[in-house]
């Protein structure tokens, strides 16, 4: 007799090497966002300044994002390098929304007269620890799952 088979079972283990996101999308977004760090070493009075480089910062991470964006295979799921991005937009968003609020205490409140400088000073410092600190758990959790 003849032997037919109705079914073929096959096995494919399938891995992407991760170098190749790790320099097109981490390494920059990583040098972005020490830069965007660069931005407190400003006086907390260049409220202009500083909002307009964390602005531009920011803008450049979501330009980034839509360079890379034909280069990641669609996924229905959030994946690792999702995950970061995101976290990092976050910390970007943080940083202007803090550069607003820095300004406002140095330049405008209680009174344009008398602005608090001090608490602006302070505000500012707690806002860099704060995001410091921020971005390297991001960072450290992206590279601690196994990437």
């Amino acid at each position: 007799g003849s032997n037919s088979f109705s079914r073929v079972r096959m096995a494919f283990d399938i891995e992407r090497c991760p170098r190749y996101f790790i320099a097109r999308v981490v390494r920059p977004t990583i040098f972005l966002q020490l830069c965007a760090l660069m931005v407190f070493v400003l006086p907390a009075e260049s409220v202009s300044d500083r909002t307009s480089i964390a602005l531009t910062i920011f803008l450049t991470s979501i330009a980034l994002q839509f360079l890379v964006k034909d280069e990641v295979p669609a996924s229905a799921k959030l994946t690792c390098l999702d995950t970061f991005m995101l976290r990092v937009d976050i910390l970007n968003l943080t940083e202007v929304i803090g550069m607003g609020c820095v300004g406002l205490f140095a330049t405008r409140w209680p009174s344009k007269s008398a602005p608090s400088t001090e608490l602006a000073s302070r505000l500012d410092m707690c806002l860099l620890g704060a995001l410091v600190v921020a971005f390297a758990l991001t960072v450290a959790l992206f590279f601690a799952r196994g990437v």
